[in-house]
Protein backbone atom coordinates (compact mmCIF):
# COMPACT_ATOMS: atom_id res chain seq x y z
CA UNK A 1 0.00 0.00 0.00
CA UNK A 2 0.99 3.92 -0.94
CA UNK A 3 1.69 6.44 1.24
CA UNK A 4 -1.28 7.99 -0.08
CA UNK A 5 -3.45 5.05 -0.48
CA UNK A 6 -2.54 5.18 3.87
CA UNK A 7 -3.81 8.29 4.37
CA UNK A 8 -6.75 8.37 1.83
CA UNK A 9 -7.68 5.06 4.49
CA UNK A 10 -7.09 7.07 7.38
CA UNK A 11 -8.50 10.72 6.32
CA UNK A 12 -11.44 8.08 5.20
CA UNK A 13 -11.87 6.97 8.37
CA UNK A 14 -12.03 10.04 10.22
CA UNK A 15 -14.25 11.60 7.89
CA UNK A 16 -16.66 9.03 9.13
CA UNK A 17 -16.31 10.52 12.67
CA UNK A 18 -16.55 13.85 11.86
CA UNK A 19 -16.39 16.78 9.51
CA UNK A 20 -13.18 17.16 7.79
CA UNK A 21 -11.19 20.28 7.64
CA UNK A 22 -10.30 22.56 4.88
CA UNK A 23 -6.93 21.13 4.72
CA UNK A 24 -7.56 17.87 5.88
CA UNK A 25 -10.25 18.19 2.58
CA UNK A 26 -7.43 19.16 0.52
CA UNK A 27 -5.04 16.33 1.60
CA UNK A 28 -7.74 13.58 0.77
CA UNK A 29 -8.26 15.14 -3.00
CA UNK A 30 -4.46 15.41 -3.27
CA UNK A 31 -4.66 11.09 -2.52
CA UNK A 32 -6.84 10.38 -4.75
CA UNK A 33 -5.70 12.19 -7.47
CA UNK A 34 -2.11 10.47 -6.74
CA UNK A 35 -3.80 7.17 -6.80
CA UNK A 36 -5.98 7.81 -10.02
CA UNK A 37 -2.64 8.63 -11.11
CA UNK A 38 -0.78 5.34 -10.47
CA UNK A 39 -3.68 3.04 -11.90
CA UNK A 40 -2.73 1.16 -14.79
CA UNK A 41 -4.48 2.57 -17.97
CA UNK A 42 -7.27 0.50 -19.48
CA UNK A 43 -6.46 -0.53 -23.06
CA UNK A 44 -9.01 -0.89 -25.75
CA UNK A 45 -9.48 -4.28 -27.54
CA UNK A 46 -8.07 -3.74 -31.12
CA UNK A 47 -10.87 -4.60 -33.11
CA UNK A 48 -9.11 -5.33 -36.54
CA UNK A 49 -11.06 -6.54 -39.60
CA UNK A 50 -10.38 -10.34 -38.66
CA UNK A 51 -11.80 -9.45 -35.51
CA UNK A 52 -14.96 -7.97 -37.22
CA UNK A 53 -15.52 -10.65 -39.45
CA UNK A 54 -15.16 -13.54 -36.53
CA UNK A 55 -18.15 -11.73 -34.79
CA UNK A 56 -20.02 -11.42 -37.40
CA UNK A 57 -19.52 -15.10 -37.93
CA UNK A 58 -20.31 -15.76 -34.83
CA UNK A 59 -22.79 -13.84 -33.95
CA UNK A 60 -25.27 -14.89 -37.26
CA UNK A 61 -24.63 -18.59 -35.91
CA UNK A 62 -26.60 -17.21 -33.05
CA UNK A 63 -23.57 -17.33 -30.26
CA UNK A 64 -24.05 -14.96 -27.31
CA UNK A 65 -22.32 -11.65 -26.71
CA UNK A 66 -20.64 -13.43 -23.59
CA UNK A 67 -19.44 -16.39 -25.76
CA UNK A 68 -18.53 -14.09 -28.24
CA UNK A 69 -16.38 -12.08 -25.92
CA UNK A 70 -14.72 -15.31 -25.15
CA UNK A 71 -14.28 -16.65 -28.58
CA UNK A 72 -12.04 -13.40 -29.31
CA UNK A 73 -10.54 -12.53 -25.37
CA UNK A 74 -12.41 -9.80 -24.62
CA UNK A 75 -15.84 -8.95 -22.86
CA UNK A 76 -19.33 -9.04 -22.88
CA UNK A 77 -19.88 -5.30 -22.98
CA UNK A 78 -16.84 -5.03 -25.41
CA UNK A 79 -18.84 -7.35 -27.92
CA UNK A 80 -22.23 -5.71 -27.46
CA UNK A 81 -20.57 -1.80 -27.94
CA UNK A 82 -18.76 -2.90 -31.02
CA UNK A 83 -21.94 -5.26 -32.66
CA UNK A 84 -23.74 -1.52 -31.54
CA UNK A 85 -21.14 0.74 -33.51
CA UNK A 86 -21.00 -2.08 -36.19
CA UNK A 87 -24.69 -1.22 -37.01
CA UNK A 88 -24.47 2.17 -36.77
CA UNK A 89 -22.04 1.64 -39.91
CA UNK A 90 -24.76 0.06 -42.09
CA UNK A 91 -22.94 -3.72 -41.01
CA UNK A 92 -25.59 -6.56 -40.69
CA UNK A 93 -24.75 -7.65 -37.17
Amino acid sequence: MTPSQSRFRELDALSRRRALTENESIEMERCIREIDRRKPKTVKPDWTPSKDARLIELRSRGETFPRIGAALGTTERAVAGRVSRLRAMGVRV
